[in-house]
């Protein structure tokens, strides 16, 4: 019987030696293996944790000694019990880590699957075929100078989440928030055929669209736009299909998933190019679109982009 608690030590090789077991003890595992190996016990009862060598070390060493190696040994049940314990509280902790980690830029179906195991993410940079979706509003920078700092932060928090919302409902991957501007993925991390990356983001388009509507709505009722002047906010869109390099950036210390490459750069010029409460998208993605949902717009020299790209306006009705 190893174990550093006196009280314990005693009350255990009593009830043992109750049931007519001769007992031999020790303080810790450094004692134990030196009686083991002195009287050839036929069971080792250790706890777990004890200093100079813990229960652990002592049944390593037992296990890897020619003459011991075959004798039984037992952790004590309570040992035991909180080892199951922390075990089930560090994968608590690292399910919580993960889960934190993810929802920032994933739908809560892939979250929810990632941590349980059921999805593999491979999130380190790689070049990759994913769709682009980079959305802004027009009118909200009026609208805050009219109210106070936490008010606008309350209100840009609301879009934020709506947006969110809209984009997670399709499907797609919220990259990053640029003030009140949105960009979204498709085709990562998750792996997506083309048309599929078209489709999700198109819907996703049309929903954010209609979830700014219902928030103008909602801020009009609340005096917040339509009165002294201040327009109701709008939005808009640009959506392309390229190669990016995709993955986590970063270091240990403070690191973000988000895609880097022209094709991002196209997204982000189209949006600025389009017509409030539109959503302009590039031949790219017009190729995966139904004919009767698009019209053709114009070829445009889209800043800081050597190619002309080929535009069409998206109807989202």
């Amino acid at each position: 019987m190893v174990d550093d608690n006196p009280d314990l030590r005693f009350y255990v090789s009593e009830i043992l030696r109750a049931s007519g077991f001769a007992v031999l003890l020790a303080r810790n595992g450094e004692e134990g293996f030196a009686v083991a190996k002195n009287r050839r016990p036929d069971l080792i009862l250790t706890d777990l944790m004890m200093p100079v060598i813990s229960g652990l070390d002592l049944i390593r060493m037992i296990r890897q000694d020619e003459e011991l190696r075959g004798t039984p040994a037992i952790l004590e049940v309570r040992n035991l019990i909180a080892l199951k314990q922390n075990e089930r509280r560090v994968q608590q902790l690292n399910n919580y880590l993960t889960e934190s980690v993810l929802r920032r830029f994933l739908p809560p179906s892939m979250v929810k699957a990632a941590a349980a195991g059921d999805l593999a993410l491979d999130l380190r940079p790689e070049p990759r075929l994913i769709t682009i979706l980079f959305s802004d509003i027009v009118g909200f920078t009026q609208m805050a100078n009219t109210l106070r700092s936490r008010r606008v932060a309350e209100l840009l928090n609301e879009y934020l989440a709506a947006m969110t919302k809209a984009i997670f409902d399709s499907g797609g991957t919220v990259d990053k928030f640029v003030g009140d501007a949105v960009m979204a993925l498709f085709g990562a991390p998750e792996e997506l055929t083309p048309n599929e990356q078209v489709r999700r983001a198109i819907a996703a388009a049309g929903k954010m669209l209609r979830a700014l509507k219902e928030l103008n709505q909602r801020w009009l009722e609340q005096g917040i736009v339509g009165e002294n002047g201040v327009p109701a906010v709008r939005f808009r869109c640009g959506i392309h299909q390229g190669t990016a390099v995709v993955g986590m950036f970063g270091g240990p210390d403070r690191s973000d998933y988000t895609a880097i490459g022209p094709s991002v750069n196209i997204a982000a010029r189209l949006q600025e190019v389009a017509e409030p409460n539109s959503v302009l998208i590039s031949a790219a993605v017009a190729d995966y679109v139904e004919e009767d949902r698009i019209v053709k717009y114009k070829s445009l020299q889209l800043k800081g982009i050597d190619e002309t790209v080929l535009t069409f306006m998206l109807n989202c009705d």
